[in-house]
């Protein structure tokens, strides 16, 4: 296989015309790397485990002695059964293993998807209902079919709401790491500590897997600590009863 980029997942260099590029593969493997590490950083993976996730992908392209296009499901079982009878190294040392590999590989993306989101707070409805009421239809654009209009357009740009959302942020001073992605966040965590059920809220936001909407829930001590004392009242709950049945029986 070449590397003009012409193939698809291809990764494309640019250089100077008429210069060779020295050892392409492994540029090319370096950026596929860079690649994988700013994918994970974007999904505010800790540095940690990013690096931790680079050098198992790097060991066992060391292992295999082969670049990302080269290898194949066998390479990889071959590498997890020498990693489980030859280094002896615990079962979830081996998932972590897997897990970057299976990460680091190419998946075919689909189309953007139409979801539907729940609102399941109580102020919501009356929100709602003040600007669909009060608000909307001073903007004059009764042919408009879009919930949030723009008096330019015909909706609200992500752009104006990103612009609006630092306005907002620098004025009442907080954190420049906070941005409207920050919301996603908010919102699944909020639901967590609402007590929402976790595969509801996995499917509220679209995630493939638990463990992605995981990265997203950021729940506050109050209710850390909150749920740890619903867990030892229950436990001494029990301890306590076992003796009363004991002694009517």
């Amino acid at each position: 296989m070449g590397f003009d980029g012409s193939a698809p997942g291809a990764a494309r260099l640019h250089l100077v015309d008429g210069v060779p590029l020295l050892r392409p593969e492994e540029q090319v493997f370096a950026a596929m790397l860079a690649g994988f590490a700013n994918q994970q950083l974007a999904r505010n993976l800790a540095r940690s485990t990013i690096e931790g996730r680079e050098n198992a992908v790097k060991a066992f392209s060391a292992y295999v002695n082969a670049f990302p296009w080269q290898w194949s499901p066998a390479m990889i079982d071959e590498w997890l059964g020498d990693l489980r009878s030859l280094r002896d190294l615990k079962h979830t040392t081996i998932r972590a293993y897997s897990e970057a590999v299976r990460s680091f590989k190419a998946k075919k993306g689909s189309p953007p998807k139409r979801r539907s989101v729940l609102t399941v707070w109580d102020w919501t409805p009356e929100i709602l209902d003040e600007w669909f009421t009060e608000i909307r239809p001073l903007f004059a654009v009764d042919n408009n079919p879009a919930a949030w209009p723009s008096e330019r357009g015909l909706r609200v740009g992500c752009q104006r709401l990103n612009s609006r959302f630092v306005t907002y942020r620098e004025t009442l001073g907080l954190d420049s790491g906070l941005d409207f992605h920050s919301f996603r966040r908010s919102y699944v965590t909020h639901l967590i500590e609402a007590g929402r059920d976790p595969r509801f809220v996995q499917e509220q936001v679209g995630h493939e897997h638990a463990s992605t909407t995981s990265i997203y829930t950021c729940v506050s001590s109050d209710f850390r600590t909150r749920t740890l004392r619903r867990a030892l009242d229950a436990a001494v709950a029990a301890a306590l009863e076992g003796p009363a049945a004991r002694s009517k029986a």
